[in-house]
């Protein structure tokens, strides 16, 4: 058996994302375990019994950064780890967010900050003579320590060139097993997969798939698109074997997420299954699911699902009114001819307003007008604006080959409007002349980007 090596990570709270991938490295070799402030519960209430517990520990990382070498209690942490001889040889500092401590400047400016902050503190509560105040006085006494304390604290630290996080992480945090004295890297932790037996073969589609991972927990939520028709208890059994496909997944949304979950099983899994992306489209579910691993802790646990159903561990939530649902939103779908013929009608109108808006303002910023000529000519056109506007708002839905064209004629049309609006006769009452320029550069903006977008988008559908 692998005798267990306990490492406590010392780390400012500012850099907690730091923390988080640096305990979810260590964890994920066997016999490491990670100790943190946080599961020592009252530890600031007991600093005796605090140092106590992490002096027993094997070995001591320290997350060095500016926050960190500014922090009381990181600062005194770390002095009071330093008075045992024999427990320096047992810390590695890690560097983060591009500090640097090994210039004599460096030390000066840290030793400077201590010397100046122990000053303004003394003087402020002698100043209020408020000297019974226990917490306060207790909280000048750490940052004297501190003081006494700093040089020898950065002399620890600069008795070795460390490295950068990344570092680390690239080469998988040999090196600090290399300074615990162990024998040997330790081997990374199997992925236990639960067995699953697939006697039924499924037809779907995983329509799409979001990594929503946080710190504390790996988490996947998916739609899923079905092939063919099936039974309450057939889809029972594709809930189960979807969910522990996806528990093993390895897609992450990027390399900070990866770092801090590489080769871990999800901690939850949710699903959302549609008979096709017409039900994707309006999100009108057959259902939901959610599985949350009882392996997670209770305060990294989201909000449970409240479901009406269950297939072992995995809670369900049947949509009662699917089919209800379905037969109003196909009644409001319209035929892609349809859609993109009043689509199409709408966005020249609107087209033609954006360019005519855009060439006034120019001409008012340049004043070749007056602003009172300027909002005249705004206005005599917002009747119109606004009926175009009204009228694109009473589209069917489009289907699903042409709905990102469509969607984006809908952001132009409500950038135009927002162009007419600001200068219309209760825009005028509503805003200033600086706070109307403004919405309207912003607006001419976001007019000048969406339009090629639209082009793009159109010549893709014909």
């Amino acid at each position: 058996m692998i005798e267990e090596k306990q490492v406590f990570l010392s780390y400012s709270w500012n850099d907690s994302d730091e923390a988080d991938i640096v305990q979810g490295n260590l964890s994920g070799f066997e016999g490491i375990s990670v100790l943190r402030d946080r599961d020592i519960l009252g530890y600031s209430s007991d600093i005796t019994r605090f140092m106590k517990r992490i002096k027993k520990t094997d070995h001591a990382i320290l997350l060095i950064s500016n926050s960190y070498l500014e922090s009381v209690n990181c600062m005194f942490e770390v002095s009071q780890l330093i008075r045992d001889e024999d427990y320096i040889r047992k810390i590695t500092p890690i560097l983060v967010k591009n500090v640097t401590i090994y210039s004599i400047e460096d030390r000066l400016k840290y030793a400077k900050y201590w010397n100046d902050k122990y000053n303004y503190l003394n003087e402020e509560i002698r100043k209020l003579h408020i000297e019974d105040n226990v917490s306060l006085v207790e909280e000048l006494k750490k940052v004297k320590d501190i003081c006494s304390a700093v040089d020898d604290i950065l002399s620890v630290l600069n008795r070795h060139q460390f490295f950068k996080l990344e570092t680390h992480i690239q080469n998988e945090f040999n090196d600090v097993f290399k300074e615990m004295g162990l024998d040997k890297i330790p081997k990374k932790r199997p992925i236990i997969v639960e067995e699953t037996q697939k006697e039924v073969s499924f037809d779907y589609v995983l329509h799409k798939l979001d990594d929503v991972s946080n710190a504390n927990a790996k988490r996947y939520s998916a739609v899923i698109t079905l092939s063919k028709q099936y039974e309450r208890d057939e889809l029972k059994e594709l809930i189960v074997q979807v969910t522990n496909d996806l528990k093993i997944r390895k897609y992450y949304r990027n390399d900070k997420v990866k770092s801090r979950h590489l080769d871990r099983k999800a901690d939850v899994v949710w699903l959302y299954i549609a008979n096709d992306t017409f039900d994707v489209q309006v999100a009108n579910w057959i259902c939901r699911t959610s599985w949350i691993s009882e392996k997670l802790l209770s305060d990294y646990k989201p909000l449970p699902l409240k479901g009406n159903d269950k297939v072992k561990d995995i809670v369900i939530d049947w949509n009662g009114s699917y089919e209800s649902y379905r037969k109003t939103y196909k009644s409001f779908q319209a035929t892609k001819e349809d859609i993109l013929e009043q689509v199409d009608r709408i966005k020249e109108r609107m087209l033609e307003f954006g360019n005519t808006a855009v060439q006034l303002f120019e001409k008012y910023k340049r004043s070749e007008v007056s602003e009172e000529d300027f909002i005249q000519n705004m206005q005599s056109r917002f009747n119109d604006v606004e009926e175009n506007f009204l009228a694109s708002s009473d589209l069917g839905l489009p289907p699903e080959d042409i709905k990102r064209y469509v969607d984006k004629c809908h952001s132009l049309f409500s950038t135009v409007h927002n162009m007419y609006n600001v200068y219309s006769e209760k825009g005028v009452t509503i805003w200033d002349t600086k706070s109307r320029d403004w919405q309207m550069s912003d607006a001419k903006k976001e007019f000048d980007e969406i339009v090629p977008v639209i082009r793009y988008e159109e010549k893709a559908i014909h």
